[in-house]
C-alpha cells in the first residue's frame, strides 16, 4: 500500500501492549505438535466451542479498541460511517480503498449528490447487527470487494453482506463490483463511474451477480 502513515513512538506503544510471556514454546530440539488432531467423538463439540469463542470476543474487542483510542486518540468501530447522513446510497469498503472512497464520496457530496461510505472493519465475528443499523434507511448498497470466489455465487464480502440482509423484511438492494485485483491502483473516478452504474442497475435490475471492474479489453 502506498499512502501516508503516521506511526506511533515505542513509549506509546509498550504503555498498550502487555509484557510477552508465551504460554507454550515451540523448540526445535523437542518437536512436538498441540491441537492438530482430534476424533469425530468430540470433534463437533470442540468446534462448536471455538465458535463460541469466536463470537464471544466481540465485546472484547470493543473493550480493547476504547483502550487503544483512550491511549492513542485513534478510535475504531466495528462498522465506521463517513458522511452517511441522508445519504440514500452507501458504499461498503474494506482497507486500504476506504481512504480513495472518502475522496470520491466528498466530490459527489459537493455535487449534491446523496452518497455516504461504511468502512468494515470487523471481519470475525461479523458485525452483523451493527451493518443493519448503518445501512438502516439507505435504498442501495454498494458493496466493494478486492477478492474473487473463483466460480462462487458471490466475494468474500457481499457474500457475508448478503447473508445479513437475508432475512430482514426491509433491506437495499445491493450491487457488488470486484476491484483492485493484484494491488492494481484505484482511483477516485473509479467510485463515481461504479455509483453511477450501480444506481442504473437498480432501476433496470442487476445484469450479473457481480461487476470485475477495470478489465481490459
Amino acid at each position: 500500500v502506498v499512502e501516508a502513515m503516521e506511526f506511533l513512538d515505542q513509549e506509546t506503544v509498550d504503555k498498550f501492549l502487555p509484557s510477552y510471556h508465551p504460554r507454550f514454546r515451540l523448540d526445535p530440539s523437542q518437536p512436538v505438535t498441540m491441537g492438530a488432531f482430534a476424533m469425530p467423538e468430540i470433534y463437533t463439540e470442540m468446534k462448536m466451542a471455538h465458535q463460541m469463542a469466536l463470537t464471544g470476543s466481540y465485546g472484547h474487542i470493543l473493550k480493547v479498541w476504547k483502550e487503544w483510542g483512550d491511549l492513542t486518540g485513534r478510535r475504531y468501530q466495528p462498522v465506521e460511517r463517513y458522511k452517511t447522513e441522508g445519504a440514500k446510497t452507501l458504499i461498503l469498503t474494506m482497507g486500504c480503498l476506504s481512504e480513495v472512497a472518502e475522496v470520491a464520496v466528498d466530490e459527489m457530496r459537493e455535487a449534491g449528490e446523496e452518497v455516504g461510505l461504511l468502512k468494515l472493519r470487523l471481519w470475525r465475528p461479523f458485525p452483523f447487527a451493527d451493518l443493519r443499523a448503518a445501512v438502516s434507511g439507505a435504498e442501495l448498497l454498494i458493496v466493494i470487494d478486492r477478492a474473487l470466489s473463483l466460480g462462487g455465487a458471490a466475494p468474500p464480502v457481499l457474500a457475508e453482506v448478503r447473508s445479513a440482509f437475508y432475512a430482514q423484511p426491509q433491506r437495499p438492494q445491493t450491487a457488488s463490483f470486484v476491484i483492485g485485483l493484484g494491488g492494481r491502483d484505484v482511483a477516485p473516478p473509479a467510485f463515481k463511474e461504479i455509483v453511477a452504474q450501480a444506481r442504473a442497475e437498480a432501476q433496470t435490475g442487476p445484469t450479473q451477480e457481480y461487476h470485475l471492474y477495470g478489465v481490459r479489453g
